[in-house]
């Protein structure tokens, strides 16, 4: 089994019962077939719905095949070998494989997806969908990629009794979080007037800005990361990272880079430190961004971003299947990035301690405390922070206070966010919400993120809207209320 292969088996084995060696060689040895119509290459979206969910499969299922023998066809199969050099796109396959259709028409498949505009259309029962839209707006097909990558994932496994089943036909708003309920606006190469920040290139970046890409988008956005692409597990999910990327330790900043070559889109790449970027903002050497999108991956970090205090903050995670977005506004009575990933030795209230590690309210953790017998029903679960959602699945049902003790015990070992392994299709669609948002920010478009938003796609396509958490009484936001304000006064006076 291959170093490269290993970020999947810990969430194969969970969907399988298996154990992680198992559940391993059914994700490397099942064939997957991906066949789309004539139509559907001929269209910007469909395009990107089809070179975007089989980039996303091969990272985890190496037995992808192509039905189609076209031009575009051929040109997907070389981006195939760019990234497993071991693929056979055009082999012949084997016995019972999955078939994948993209793009809309009628076919014998297993899996399913489409997209009309902000729309993304999936399942995992292989039912016919309507044809991919000629649009210019193409979020909903990068959606509706990573989507079905999680239904081909769900499909190559024997599955495990909580996962006895596959998605039915379902449309999915990227402008709506969830079900289409409205008609939103049609955007077009949105053009980034006050060039926007991205804090890290990671998994998550990455699907961002080859989003933006794909939407063509126009202006420049700064991107900041320090890291490279110096270990063969990077391309388990990094998008953007090809196999000859990891022999060239290639930073992460060049990804994007390179991604937006010949686009109208500019990258101002920073391979550095964040506080080093930060410090040259704050000494006027770098404009200040009105907008800012984050992709960290620790706590720290977040809370050194916060100190820009843009009038919007974005930040964008993962943890599992899990993916998570979260909006903070300048002035908002809600929660910012500081009070989400507050200093956990601060001398904070337990409660409130408690609250910022597992996502639950303060209020909720004292009634808990007050009264044992309190469960961890599905409506809190819905709120627990991505990287300790499996610990909580562990305890739904049970006292709330289990579960505390559960989060209090990760706390004297390992950090809490390594405990979920995040993998390609997770960190896409995290990455495409980030993607959205910043694209509404940017656009003064109307959102309906208020604070946070979750959703596993392996386990629930419709989990609800997102979901609003108060700012903290000790944090910064709320003590230093003025002083933010004369910062940002400040700050937007040098631009």
């Amino acid at each position: 089994m291959r170093g490269r292969d290993n970020r999947h088996s810990r969430l194969a084995a969970e969907v399988s019962g298996l154990s992680e060696d198992s559940a391993l060689r059914f994700l490397t040895s099942r064939d997957i077939i991906v066949d789309w119509p004539d139509a559907a290459e001929q269209t910007l979206a469909g395009r990107a719905l089809i070179k975007t969910a089989v980039n996303l499969i091969i990272r985890f299922a190496p037995c992808l095949k192509l039905r189609r023998r076209s031009p575009f066809a051929r040109e997907v199969a070389e981006f195939i070998m760019q990234i497993d050099s071991s693929g056979q796109p055009y082999a012949a396959s084997a016995v019972d494989p999955i078939i994948v259709q993209l793009g809309g028409g009628a076919n014998e498949c297993h899996v399913s997806g489409s997209a009309d505009g902000w729309t993304a259309l999936v399942s995992g029962k292989g039912d016919v969908l309507p044809a991919v839209s000629d649009t210019a707006n193409v979020l909903g097909a990068h959606a509706a990629a990573a989507l079905v990558a999680s239904e081909v994932f769900r499909h190559a496994l024997p599955l495990a009794k909580d996962f006895q089943w596959h998605s039915p036909k379902t449309r999915y708003s990227l402008f709506d979080y969830g079900s289409p309920r409205s008609a939103p606006p049609d955007i077009e190469e949105p053009y980034f007037e006050d060039t926007p920040l991205l804090a890290g290139v990671g998994a998550i970046g990455q699907a961002c800005i080859d989003t933006l890409a794909s939407l063509r988008a126009r202006g420049a956005i700064r991107c900041v990361d320090r890291g490279y692409v110096d270990d063969e597990t990077n391309l388990n999910r990094s998008v953007l990272a090809l196999e000859r990327d990891v022999d060239e330790v290639t930073p992460k900043v060049s990804l994007a880079s390179r991604r937006l070559v010949g686009s109208d889109l500019t990258v101002l790449p920073h391979c550095e430190e964040l506080a080093t970027v930060l410090g040259m903002i704050h000494a006027g050497d770098i404009p200040w961004p009105r907008v800012v999108a984050s992709a960290l991956d620790t706590a720290e970090d977040r809370r050194l971003l916060q100190q820009l205090w843009p009038d919007t903050m974005l930040d964008a995670a993962t943890g599992g299947s899990m993916a998570q977005v979260f909006r903070h506004v300048a002035g908002s009575e809600l929660a910012c990035l500081r009070c989400l990933h507050a200093d956990h030795s601060s001398g904070l209230p337990y409660e409130e301690i408690m609250a910022l590690r597992t996502g639950l309210s303060a209020a909720e953790i004292k009634g808990a405390l007050s009264q044992p017998s309190v469960l961890l029903d599905s409506t809190s679960l819905n709120r627990v922070r991505p990287e300790i959602r499996e610990l909580a699945e562990q305890h739904l049902g049970l006292d709330i206070c289990g579960f505390l003790s559960a989060v209090e015990h990760l706390g004297q070992g390992e950090n809490p966010q390594q405990v979920l392994v995040s993998v390609s299709f997770s960190s896409y669609f995290a990455g495409v919400l980030l993607a959205a948002e910043l694209v509404k920010a940017e656009l003064g478009i109307e959102t309906q993120l208020v604070g946070r938003y979750q959703i596993d796609p392996l386990k629930n396509l419709d989990p609800g809207t997102p979901f609003a958490q108060q700012r903290r009484n000790g944090c910064f936001c709320t003590t230093r209320e003025r002083q933010i304000r004369l910062f940002r006064d400040e700050m937007a006076g040098r631009r």
